[in-house]
């Protein structure tokens, strides 16, 4: 009878798995011994089933890893290689350095002029080629912007004062 039922279901309308459908036609033919052997039948294929995919998961995680391992040998050596050469990779680098180089044009310049900030009113001797010099290679994104205006000024004092312009200070 049981084997001749295609749509078995339970009582409660639900259909009865395909698992133990069989189940229920090895009982029909060979009795509880051949209902065993069928039930532990879809256990191992479930098994088996999960051990592949445990597998698949440790090969994907051992992937990842020596993903990630590579990534970071690569980074170490862009940055060794950057650092070697002075070449920058991304804009926060690009701008630190144009900073730094700010700040060594800076030094150099306040070396030259006895002054012992950049900026403020402690200026006393101006050299028109340094201020030039710096504003042009200092840019307002890279200085504060009280220094980049401060340099403006200074290499704009000279043509002020050929053409008779008082400049305030």
């Amino acid at each position: 009878m049981l084997p001749d039922l295609q749509a078995l279901r339970f009582l409660d309308e639900r259909p009865v798995k395909e698992q133990d459908h069989e189940a229920a036609i090895a009982w029909f033919r060979g009795g509880w011994e051949e209902e065993q052997k069928v039930v532990q039948a879809h256990r191992e294929r479930e098994q088996e089933i999960l051990r592949g995919h445990v597998s698949t998961l440790r090969r994907l995680q051992e992937e990842h890893r020596q993903k990630v391992k590579l990534a970071l040998d690569r980074i170490a050596k862009e940055n060794a290689k950057r650092e070697a050469t002075g070449t920058f990779q991304n804009s926060s680098e690009r701008e630190l350095a144009a900073k730094t180089l700010c700040q060594k044009v800076t030094q150099a310049w306040l070396g030259g002029s006895g002054s012992v900030q950049a900026c403020g009113t402690q200026e006393q001797k101006t050299d028109a080629a340094a201020t030039k010099a710096h504003a042009t290679s200092c840019h307002a994104e890279t200085c504060e912007p009280y220094e980049a205006a401060f340099f403006r000024a200074k290499s704009t004092e000279p043509a002020a004062a050929e053409a008779g312009v008082s400049q305030p200070s």
